[in-house]
This record gives C-alpha cells, sequence and structure tokens, in this order.
C-alpha cells in the first residue's frame, strides 16, 4: 500500500512538473519581426533548408559553429548529452534577465540590422530585457526536457505558427543559435567545453526544428 502511494505521488509531481513547463513554453515570446514583412518573402524564408542557410548574415568560423546546419529532422540526443544541457541550464536560469540581455547584445553585434526587425518598446515595457529572458527561457525549458516530449513538441509547434503571423521566417534562426552559443560560452566560462557545446548545438536544433514546422505548417494554411 505504502508502495502504491509513493508511486502515485511520484506520478503527480512528474504531471505537475510537465504542465508548468508547458505553460512556460506557451507564454514564452520571440521577439517578432516586423508586421509588414511580405508574405511572399517569408513563405520562401520559411521553406529554404538550413544547409542553405548557413551562410546567411555571417560566415562561419571555427570558433563559431551554426545550430542547425545541415539538420533536417529531429535528431535523437543521449543521454549523457541531455544531462550535460539540464546541469549547464540550471546555471543560466538563475539569472535569465541578465543573460537575456547578454543574448540580444550578441545577436545585434553579430548583425546590427537586426535592431530595426525587433519592437522593444520600453512605454509598454516591452524590453529587450524582457525578451532574452523569455527566449532563453523558451529555449533552455524545451532543450532540458528529459519527458512528456510529445506534449513540448506540439507546443513548440503551435508557438512557431503564432509567430509566422510576426513575420519570423527561419532564416532568424541560424544567427539567434550563434547568439546563444555565444551568451552561453561567455556565462559559462570554464564550463564551456566541447561537449557542452556539442550537446547545446543539439539542442538547440531540436528545438528549432518543431518551431519551423509550426512555420511551414501555418504557411500551407
Amino acid at each position: 500500500r505504502n508502495q502504491g502511494r509513493r508511486l502515485l505521488a511520484s506520478q503527480a509531481m512528474r504531471s505537475t512538473r510537465t504542465l508548468s513547463l508547458t505553460r512556460a513554453l506557451r507564454t514564452a515570446i520571440l521577439p517578432p519581426l516586423g508586421r509588414n514583412a511580405s508574405f511572399v518573402a517569408r513563405t520562401r524564408a520559411i521553406n529554404t533548408p538550413f544547409s542553405a542557410l548557413a551562410a546567411i548574415r555571417l560566415r562561419p568560423t571555427p570558433s563559431t559553429v551554426l545550430p542547425g546546419e545541415g539538420r533536417r529532422g529531429m535528431s535523437t540526443m543521449d543521454a549523457a548529452g541531455m544531462a550535460t544541457v539540464s546541469r549547464t541550464w540550471k546555471i543560466i536560469e538563475q539569472d535569465l534577465t541578465t543573460h537575456g540581455e547578454k543574448f540580444f547584445h550578441n545577436l545585434f553585434e553579430l548583425d546590427p540590422s537586426l535592431k530595426k526587425m525587433f519592437a522593444f518598446d520600453s512605454s509598454t515595457g516591452t524590453t529587450m530585457q524582457k525578451h532574452g529572458a523569455n527566449v532563453l527561457r523558451m529555449i533552455g525549458n524545451a532543450a532540458s526536457l528529459k519527458e512528456d516530449i510529445t506534449k513540448i513538441q506540439k507546443t513548440l509547434i503551435s508557438l512557431g505558427g503564432r509567430h509566422f503571423e510576426y513575420g519570423v521566417g527561419a532564416e532568424l534562426f541560424p544567427i539567434m543559435g550563434r547568439a546563444l552559443m555565444m551568451t552561453l560560452k561567455d556565462e559559462l566560462g570554464p564550463a564551456w567545453t566541447p561537449e557542452v557545446a556539442t550537446a547545446w548545438e543539439q539542442a538547440y536544433a531540436n528545438v528549432t526544428t518543431y518551431i519551423i514546422q509550426g512555420l511551414k505548417e501555418e504557411a500551407a494554411k
């Protein structure tokens, strides 16, 4: 009887944790691109394969790995990779406001022209820090998830569909990936090892695979 009670308690705790994570993903906001982007341009971007996106914005260098390059489907992370992402994410999530702002500084350093494409309006509280924290929270929570993968996949697809209406295209994700890796490297310091980098590159590719799927599905409607 006691064993049965412990099992029920464990299942309830797991369900609560998954529900909280799902809610966090649903409220995550990727900073929208200009809403005036043309439908044709957005559709073309959404259907551009990652291999072609590799040349957009920046040329890859040995120290700047392009997350998602050449990956056209979901790849499976091993247990070690999942543990690495989960362990390092616990460090980053302690101060998402600071790290989120750093993320956007890195993004704009990579491509200053993106500044005019993002709506940061201090009068409405839509600040760069808030956007950055939301983006990192969305990526980190999804990347470090260890259970109920199907529900999170559906949430990411839905997130991608909503952002199609904001004018977000697939061309944004490679450079966002670079900015993310720069941020993680800066904040983790000596803890940023080749193994950690590889795990996060794979995790980011997995997350964006489903967001882009949502963009494609919305574009096809």
